[in-house]
């Protein structure tokens, strides 16, 4: 059995050790895609989920009800994408959690708790995409 340099053997050679991060930041991407849809579809109905009389920052419940459903769905193709391993998806699903992050933020009055859990998902699906999802070519790899 042959092995390259770095003493891994031939059929693993292409091997990424961080594409691990970069799957669990998709599976994450398309549940919180999930979650946001709920969310924001819940938001938009004028379900009894969330806090009645809170003070928006800036527009009301039904107004980011429509963002976070259109950013959840937005997500979810992403999230599809990132699966493939396609770059333009991975930066794609990094902006469209930013503005979740952004989104989260402004409904916070809404339900604080579920916002700051959301809010610190997004921030480690981020670091997945960012910090583990960068082209490797094989010969970097071997030295």
């Amino acid at each position: 059995m042959s092995t390259t340099a770095t003493n891994v053997p031939e059929q693993h050679a292409s091997y990424d050790p961080g594409y691990g991060w970069v799957l669990f930041a998709a599976v994450l991407l398309m549940l919180l895609a999930t979650v946001n849809l709920i969310e924001g579809l819940a938001a938009i109905s004028n379900s009894h989920f969330f806090v009645r009389g809170a003070h928006d920052v800036a527009g009301s419940l039904n107004t980011w009800g429509w963002f976070v459903t259109i950013i959840g769905t937005c997500e979810f193709i992403a999230g599809f994408f990132v699966l493939t391993k396609n770059q333009i998806a991975r930066w794609a699903a990094v902006i469209l959690l930013a503005l979740s992050t952004v989104v989260q933020l402004l409904m916070m009055p809404a339900d604080p708790f579920f916002s700051l859990v959301v809010l610190a998902v997004n921030i480690v699906a981020i670091y997945g995409l960012i910090v583990h999802g960068a082209i490797h070519a094989p010969d970097q790899r071997a030295g």
